[in-house]
């Protein structure tokens, strides 16, 4: 089973890290969010991002977490989105 956690601060990341390390959950779907709009959590930019990122790598080192993701999503028939295809799907500018 596919245990679906949203994370909505680093913190949230260092617990659900601690879930997994313990075995509570095997494979979690976390949804990190982002927003300017909410008093909390990261900025919607890129060090808001890099700030979820660099939690992920100092609890999991030099696992190679892209190619796991783009595994599972195989697994399931599915494929990575390409940026172009963000872009269109959320009419993000060019």
């Amino acid at each position: 089973m596919i245990t679906s956690l949203a994370i909505f601060e680093p913190g949230h990341l260092r617990l659900a890290m601690a879930f997994l390390d313990a075995g509570v959950c095997t494979r979690p779907l976390l949804k990190c969010f982002l927003s300017g709009a909410w008093l909390h959590g990261p900025l919607p930019d890129r060090n808001g991002l890099e700030s979820y990122v660099g939690v992920l790598d100092q609890l999991r080192g030099d696992r190679e977490l892209v190619e796991e993701v783009v595994g599972f999503a195989s697994e399931f028939g599915r494929a990575p989105a390409s940026p172009d295809d963000l872009a269109e799907r959320f009419a993000l500018p060019a």
